[in-house]
């Protein structure tokens, strides 16, 4: 008998799920939630994989019609593949595989920002204040009305995905220019922003918290430790989450056991209760605070490294899941990993591309991805889908990993623009 497991927007690190199926002889049908790819993905889409490719045209019976052709495959489950899909997934996954779907009554809680802080307060946990605002003069009064004149700030759409146009401003900042740069733009999902997200700045260190759910029990797949920088566009405003680093963390560490108990009672709040969930925590000096939750798949190679760190990842769990009905608590360790992120201070034509070709000489390198070279035009780093590129280094001693992590740095300040 003929298996189908259906994958919506399999984009990005989703392209990872239709091979890992078909390893188990189970046939993938790809759903597509535009007609346009978005083009910060493109490179991550595969249709060679799929046996059908359907293409939801963006109507609510279009989805009728859609989930009853779903309905003829008897699939095992309808799955987002990354993050452009997870509303399109949620709903399909409520009309055709009822009994392996999260909360439907909770589905905007899982894509929008502004929805699932509501939802996670609404369960009790402690959260950042935000607002969600269309106008700068609401945004203003908000701040006055919360005392906030005086704090750090962080702007960023409400549907948006990736860092992408997440600003910060400082207290008492310019908040119309970031405000404005939102607003009424088209994000990378092809969406206009309608909506700016303001949130007060959490001070603290910032983790990934990567979970699996069967049935409503959360199991820990990885936790990370994220380091961005803040790139100033202006005195007081700049642009966040430029990454640097991203640190696999034993799960002997001593934070990640009140990291994982947060994250449950997150994934919870907003109605998860199968499948993966992506969580960016925030531990503060007052504990954990949500920065936001994703109904899906890691996404930007993360499953590769996890796999690398524990030697299992959220693609693998959901196979396993739906083939063998297995459910796993916690992860192994295999060795440390550590992502490196290199970025390009500004614009410009890159003038020594073989700068890193020593890197694959340093003795915990595992693999790296530099799109660029000599006499090519690259854009100034301001989020992951403009990152200058990447290098993964992985050793079982965490100092040795350190210490060429340091002399990638070296070689970053080296980088010729002009």
């Amino acid at each position: 008998m003929e298996r189908n497991i259906v994958i919506v927007d399999p984009l990005s690190t989703g392209q990872e799920l239709a091979p890992a199926f078909a390893e188990r002889g189970v046939r993938a049908i790809a759903v597509m939630s535009m007609l346009d790819t978005p083009a910060a993905v493109l490179s991550g889409w595969f249709p060679e994989n799929f046996e059908h490719i359907l293409v939801w045209n963006g109507t609510e019976r279009g989805r009728r019609v859609l989930a009853e052709h779903l309905r003829q495959f008897d699939p095992l489950a309808v799955i987002p593949g990354s993050e452009f899909g997870v509303l399109l997934a949620e709903h399909l996954a409520a009309e055709v595989t009822p009994d392996l779907a999260n909360d439907p009554a909770l589905i905007p809680a899982r894509r929008d920002k502004w929805d699932m802080g509501q939802a996670v307060a609404a369960a009790g946990i402690p959260t950042l204040k935000q607002f969600r605002a269309e106008s700068v003069e609401q945004a203003a009064a908000w701040i006055e009305q919360e005392g906030l004149g005086g704090s750090k700030l962080v702007l960023k759409p409400t549907n948006s995905c990736a860092t992408d146009s997440v600003h910060f401003v400082e207290p008492g900042g310019d908040l119309r220019t970031p405000f404005e740069a939102i607003l009424g733009h088209t994000n990378i999902t092809n969406q206009v922003n309608t909506t700016v997200l303001l949130q007060e700045f959490a001070e603290g260190v910032e983790y990934i918290v990567d979970l699996y759910a069967v049935n409503g029990e959360y199991g820990l797949v990885d936790v990370c430790r994220y380091t961005k920088a803040v790139r100033y566009d202006h005195a007081d405003h700049g642009r966040t989450g430029i990454y640097e680093r991203v640190d696999f963390l034993p799960p002997d560490t001593p934070e990640v056991p009140e990291l994982f108990a947060f994250a449950q009672q997150v994934a919870k709040a907003v109605g998860i209760r199968n499948f993966s969930a992506h969580v960016e925590v925030m531990l503060t000096a007052a504990g954990p605070r949500l920065v936001e939750i994703g109904a899906r798949p890691a996404g930007g190679g993360h499953q590769m490294v996890t796999r690398l760190a524990t030697g299992d990842a959220q693609i693998q769990r959901t196979v396993r899941h739906l083939v063998d009905g297995e459910f796993k608590p916690g992860y192994d360790w295999l060795r440390h990993v550590r992502a490196a992120f290199l970025t390009a201070p500004r614009s410009g034509t890159w003038r020594n591309g073989d700068l890193f070709d020593q890197v694959d000489g340093l003795p915990t390198f595992d693999c790296k991805h530099i799109p660029y070279g000599t006499g090519d035009v690259v854009p100034a780093s301001t989020g992951l889908f403009d990152a200058f590129g990447w290098v993964v280094f992985a050793d079982p001693d965490p100092e040795a990993v350190e210490a060429d992590f340091a002399k990638l740095k070296e070689l970053e300040a080296q980088i010729i623009l002009d």
